[in-house]
């Protein structure tokens, strides 16, 4: 059986056609259509022998193209040699060239001859008829041998025999929104013409780098890629085809994939959005920038707007001045380097920024209610006439003289001719310096200015005020001999 095709486009063959076709098609999906030689002339083959009797030999001319990714109605011819008692019967019963003649039998008799074992035989022209219908590759399971290849989150447009991928776009009123929502839609000429008229952003285009994307820059594959999008090359160019991902509407679940997909690539994508779960994610104008979103806090909630990282980042603690609004000097610094993270309801630091207390010895503190108030500093007490004074009054110890002071009993002893020479006292307290200003330094008898003419007994008197004590001063007392 000698086995020959051609395929040809739709039959418009009239009736003096030489060729009859055949009452009805064999009709497949791009999916089941078949898809080889051999696949195709044993339909042929099959077809023929159902709906023609007495077939003794088909010849089927074959040029090759793939059934499959032509959709709509195609037209087999083929000759097909028949034994000529089941032509004549054939037109005998019919009454006309029906699916079992092939012309009158006058017209036959031209063809009419005798096979190599002696039978009488009629030579007839056929067309087999194949309807393909489309498979919407947009929506057939990802399992599916037909399934579209297009990356997240570009958009597969089913086409008539193929498909092609499609960043989406952020306008809801626009076609290449709108007609996609249809389950079975097919796109056509018109539709893109109106897509690529469209207005679009840098985050509704591919990346423009070739290293990123194919068809950089454009909003889609069509008229890019090579029109068979199950090709090798149209599958491949369709596949690496790259849409920005907005980074502030991706799912946790999408980022993972998102992330892993580009390692394995070793391509560059739009960042995912780590902000707080509290935060409003804001995209950059270009999805090229790096980052290409920020992180903002609501009104009235402060920090970084990033998530948290566990045991990287400190827990955040901001804090606001006593007008329950600005940031802290502390917190200020921390915010303008980013420190604290998430999104935090900031405590109020009742006393920064509250006014300075005006008494000596006060300082601010903060209420059970959280509200600020002027207390004494620690190691003082409020007396209602002074203010805060010190709980502890000062002790004076006298310096001695290295040279003349008895370190047993404490005395100064000159020699007539020498000079007296001040050492002073030392103040013991957390706030010597504060009484050495109000020290009182008084002598029992005057003292010449130079050397010591006079022999006798002196007396030193040092004194500190402190009204707030009984009696009201510290003294201590220096003995000259």
């Amino acid at each position: 059986l000698l086995l020959l095709a051609t395929l040809f486009l739709p039959s418009t063959t009239s009736s003096a056609s030489p060729c009859e076709r055949l009452p009805t098609s064999l009709t497949y999906t791009q999916a089941t259509a078949p898809h080889d030689v051999s696949a195709i002339l044993r339909s042929v083959y099959e077809k023929i022998n159902r709906d023609v009797t007495g077939v003794v030999d088909v010849e089927v001319e074959w040029s090759g193209t793939e059934i499959h990714k032509r959709v709509g109605e195609r037209i087999v011819k083929c000759t097909v040699t028949r034994l000529w008692e089941s032509v004549v019967g054939a037109l005998d019963k019919e009454g006309r060239g029906g699916s079992g003649g092939g012309g009158t039998t006058s017209n036959n008799e031209e063809n009419k001859s005798i096979d190599e074992q002696g039978r009488e035989v009629a030579t007839q022209c056929f067309e087999v008829p194949f309807t393909i219908l489309d498979v919407n590759e947009c929506t057939v399971e990802s399992t599916h041998p037909m399934a579209h290849r297009c990356h997240p989150p570009s958009i597969c447009v089913n086409t008539l025999g193929s498909y092609e991928c499609m960043c989406p776009s952020e306008d809801d009123n626009a076609i290449s929104s709108n007609a996609i929502k249809s389950f079975n839609f097919v796109a056509n000429t018109d539709f893109w013409k109106e897509m690529n008229d469209e207005q679009r952003s840098p985050w509704e285009l591919s990346f423009g780098s070739s290293a990123e994307s194919s068809c950089g820059g454009l909003a889609s594959t069509f008229a890019c890629c090579e029109e068979d999008g199950h090709s090798a090359e149209g599958s491949f160019c369709r596949s690496s085809f790259r849409c920005p991902v907005d980074p502030c509407n991706e799912s946790k679940q999408q980022q993972q994939q998102q992330r892993n997909k580009q390692q394995q690539a070793g391509r560059r994508g739009a960042s995912s959005a780590q902000c707080a779960n509290n935060a409003l994610c804001q995209r950059s104008s270009s999805p090229l920038s790096q980052p290409n979103y920020s992180c903002i806090c609501p009104t009235g909630l402060l920090g970084n707007g990033r998530r948290c990282r566990p045991n990287v980042d400190g827990m955040p603690q901001p804090k606001v001045r006593y007008d329950g609004k600005t940031p802290t000097e502390e917190t200020a610094r921390a915010l303008a380097s980013g420190l604290i993270c998430g999104c935090t309801e900031p405590v109020v630091d009742a006393c920064s920024g509250f006014p300075k207390c005006p008494g000596k010895h006060e300082m601010c503190t903060v209420t059970s209610s959280n509200t600020p108030t002027c207390v004494c500093k620690p190691g003082f007490f409020r007396d209602e006439r002074f203010g805060c004074v010190d709980e502890n009054p000062p002790v004076l110890h006298i310096r001695p003289d290295p040279s003349h002071t008895d370190p047993k009993t404490g005395i100064t002893r000159l020699v007539q001719g020498e000079k007296y020479e001040e050492h002073g006292v030392d103040v013991i307290d957390d706030n010597a310096e504060e009484y050495l200003r109000s020290l009182k330094i008084a002598y029992s008898r005057p003292l010449p200015q130079g050397c010591l003419l006079e022999m006798g007994e002196f007396h030193v008197n040092y004194t500190v005020a402190t009204p707030w004590t009984d009696p009201e001063f510290v003294r201590a007392k220096r003995t000259v001999v």
